[in-house]
């Protein structure tokens, strides 16, 4: 149950983060550098602000996901059987289209801290993997990037899970932030 939702959100998530992702990095570099096309080419961002500048990401995506997740949980607890659909129409008739966003909130504090930690942590272990290994980042194998990548999202889900509870409470039982905490 809520396999289809949660397969929208993914490939609704995933193009919205690294979009973003990618906009808003453009935007960092271009206030550093003073909209230089050269000081740009050469600038890096350092771990931290790419860790941020992927927690930011996450605003667009989080927000961008919320929907599907909503529908998502609310299939997953149904005891009734029931399309994604009649899922999104029946919430819909009871509260409104609004209301397809309940839990965004928590959806957001669970998703900046996952991406600020998902993009800082696979910075963090290519550069440390490229010390190691005598070499740079973008001379990293296809082996170590999706090692990075592994360890990086066993790290995020680890600190945020507990809010990924408070979502799905929120998202399935109509109640605030502050209830769900509970």
């Amino acid at each position: 149950k809520g396999g289809v939702p949660a397969l929208a959100s993914a490939v609704i998530e995933n193009p919205v983060l690294f979009t973003a992702n990618s906009l808003i990095k453009s935007i960092v570099v271009a206030a550093f550098t003073k909209h230089s096309r050269e000081e740009s080419k050469d600038f890096e961002l350092s771990l931290f602000q790419m860790a941020v500048v992927g927690g930011l990401a996450g605003v667009a995506s989080g927000t961008a996901i919320t929907p599907a997740e909503q529908i998502k949980c609310r299939l997953q607890i149904s005891t009734a059987s029931g399309s994604p659909t009649n899922c999104a129409l029946q919430i819909i008739r009871e509260s409104g289209p609004l209301s397809l966003f309940r839990g965004l909130s928590a959806t957001l504090l669970r998703d900046v801290p996952f991406n600020f930690t998902i993009f800082g942590a696979y910075e963090t272990t290519c550069y440390l993997m490229g010390r190691f290994l005598g070499v740079s980042k973008s001379d990293l194998n296809v082996l170590a990037t999706g090692l990075a990548g592994g360890i990086a999202g066993a790290v995020s889900w680890a600190v945020v899970f507990p809010m990924d509870v408070v979502k799905s409470r929120m998202q399935t039982r109509d109640v605030t932030l502050r209830e769900a905490l509970r």
